[in-house]
């Protein structure tokens, strides 16, 4: 046998060394890579939680919080709009019709007046044709372009039909002046005033017991020529008569004696009132009057008035301004 060749009778020690040698570094180098692996997976984890505490708090910073401030409206519905009044949109066309009838120069400042207004109007238009009072029409409701002669009839359709709601009252108011159109008759001032005071008391004395009617109390005082020393027109001032005025109607120029009037049941005579004219230095007292009520009819509903009926019917409609 040749004795350079190796003995094939057992292991060879250097080759089991160095096959030992080997495993050991692969098991260092496995343990190695596992130690890495981990410790990339806990930066993997940190990272993922510190994105998402970013992005919460991202989201909290750029989320939209709306706004509770009142003086900023919504974006208008359309282009022109002005407002929208529960179901109706208005336009600026809406707008300029009433500030055209300002002054030009008054017209700026006065927009938000004219705003309420045709607000108002589209708020009466609404809740009368709720109510039964009228029907709406495209031709003059919600749309740009309308037929304002019709909406204008419609909302004094609405206007008729509330005062007629509200009550309303007729008779004859009896009148004799002593100071007319600013001026004395050619009795004077003090004996005018005396006269006509006790004339007319004369006269609502007769009604009062039954005498005369208001009618021919009128005609005798038209008849008394003495009465032109007092005022040269008191024929045409010495009676008028009122048919079913609203209670948001004037009967005569002083509130006060429309309330004692308003106050009268049928056929009851009111006291004789002295009745002032003018304003201010220049204002003075200058006639006698009495009324009879021949007809008072009651509200039949909660609005005294078409004003006290539009704020009632204001409250149940969603109003935007832009």
């Amino acid at each position: 046998m040749d004795p350079t060749l190796p003995s094939s009778s057992g292991p060879n020690p250097k080759l089991m060394i160095a096959i030992g040698g080997v495993l050991v570094i692969l098991l260092v180098a496995l343990v190695l890579m596992i130690s890495i692996l981990r410790n990339t997976d806990k930066r993997a984890e940190t990272n993922r939680e510190g994105s998402a505490q970013n992005n919460t708090g991202n989201q909290v910073e750029n989320s939209v919080v709306p706004s509770a401030n009142p003086t900023f409206a919504k974006q208008p519905p359309s282009p022109g709009a002005v407002a929208v009044v529960g179901d109706e949109v208005l336009y600026s066309t809406d707008l300029k019709r009433i500030l055209d009838l300002y002054p030009a120069g008054l017209r700026e400042s006065s927009r938000d007046v004219a705003l309420e207004q045709i607000i108002n109007e589209s708020i009466a238009l609404q809740a009368g044709a709720k109510a039964g009072m009228i029907t709406l029409s495209p031709s003059f409701y919600n749309s740009m372009n309308k037929n304002y002669t019709a909406r204008s009839d419609a909302i004094n359709k609405v206007k008729a039909a509330v005062d007629a709601q509200t009550g309303s009252v007729s008779g004859a108011v009896i009148s004799i002046w002593f100071f007319n159109n600013g001026t004395a008759g050619p009795i004077g001032y003090e004996r005018g005033k005396q006269i006509a005071k006790q004339k007319i008391e004369a006269a609502r004395a007769s009604v009062v017991s039954g005498d005369r009617s208001i009618i021919e109390v009128a005609r005798i005082i038209k008849d008394d020529t003495s009465l032109a020393q007092l005022d040269p027109v008191w024929q045409q001032n010495a009676i008028f008569t009122f048919e079913d005025v609203p209670a948001a109607e004037a009967i005569t120029f002083d509130p006060e004696f429309d309330k004692i009037i308003r106050s009268l049941k049928p056929g009851e005579v009111s006291p004789v009132r002295l009745i002032s004219v003018g304003s201010g230095d220049g204002r003075r007292e200058a006639l006698y009057m009495f009324a009879q009520v021949t007809r008072n009819n009651p509200p039949k509903g909660e609005a005294g008035s078409y004003e006290e009926w539009l704020q009632m019917a204001k409250k149940s409609y969603e109003i935007e301004r832009y």
